[in-house]
């Protein structure tokens, strides 16, 4: 989606302008990742919350007269992850707030959001439903390999659809229907946390899934070619109940704190939310716990 088609996300800012520092005199880039006031990196997977006292140092750098206040980031600075050839503006997402507005820094451009949308959005993140399923945690290679080992531990309740693709007449490109399918009717999206750009592109493959399965037969005909004879549907003519299904975005993160989302992701979640609903489905968000296994060594 376009962001300029909100009017309350305003066009980029030159970063020249940004107020309330000289651009040649900020501190030198570090990865922001899953901080409760936005951040997330713009490229790499997440990482882990180190300790508080670098952040301190940049924030009494930047001297009182700034016209940016900072919300609270001491205890929420993360590793450097930048690698030589990195371009570190496009590395680092954060939100600051100034005179009662939202800047955002996101692909190395800056955005001025309006506060009366900020706060439409985020309320819309804090009433999205808690998955209650209980997912294992993730310590594989890739999404691939978790999905294969959820369905092969719980056969009964999992089946695989990673990767499954489904061809449907008005459509040029097959689409999976979900990851994982349960026997209880959820419909399971499973993404690792890496940046605005993955989660949304995430959010808007279930939008068209959805659509799909509750519209076209022919699509939950291709589904059900996929799923055990348990796992089916009764009928493909007949439009499913979706009130009955539940969509689940199920989100990888190492952090060993409560899940949110980069801000865009927060506006692609509520859209993805809407657009589900008005079909009928009910919408969650379950946050799997990633296992770091360099920290624990």
């Amino acid at each position: 989606m376009s962001f300029f088609r909100h009017e309350e996300i305003y066009r980029p800012m030159d970063n020249r302008n940004v107020p309330g520092r000289p651009w040649h005199d900020r501190p030198r880039p570090h990865r922001y990742d899953e901080f409760p006031t936005g951040y997330s990196s713009a490229g790499c997977a997440p990482a882990e919350p180190a300790s508080a006292s670098p952040a301190e140092a940049h924030l009494a750098g930047i001297g009182s007269g700034s016209t940016i206040e900072l919300q609270r980031t001491a205890n929420r600075l993360l590793t450097p992850c930048l690698t030589q050839g990195d371009n570190p503006n496009r590395c680092i997402y954060c939100e600051v707030d100034a005179d009662n507005e939202t800047f955002l820094l996101n692909n190395g451009k800056w955005y001025r959001v309006r506060s009366d949308f900020l706060g439409i959005v985020n309320n819309s993140f804090n009433e999205v439903m808690n998955c209650t399923l209980g997912l294992p945690d993730y310590s594989h290679e890739d999404e691939e390999a978790y999905n294969r080992s959820v369905a092969e531990t719980s056969p009964d309740e999992y089946f695989l659809m990673d990767q499954k693709l489904i061809r449907y007449p008005t459509g040029r490109d097959p689409i999976e229907f979900c990851d994982l399918y349960s026997h209880s009717k959820y419909i399971i999206h499973v993404k690792r946390y890496r940046g605005s750009a993955t989660l949304s592109h995430l959010f808007s493959q279930s939008v068209v899934s959805g659509e799909l399965f509750c519209v076209l037969p022919q699509f939950r005909q291709g589904v059900n070619e996929y799923l055990p004879q348990r796992f089916r549907l009764p009928s493909i003519e007949q439009r499913p109940i979706n009130e009955e299904f539940e969509v689940v975005f199920a989100i990888i993160s190492k952090s060993r704190r409560p899940l949110t989302l980069p801000f865009f992701s927060r506006v692609n979640l509520r859209n993805a939310t809407q657009r589900l609903k008005a079909f009928g489905y009910k919408v969650s968000v379950l946050k799997v716990q990633g296992i770091d296994h360099s920290s624990a060594q």
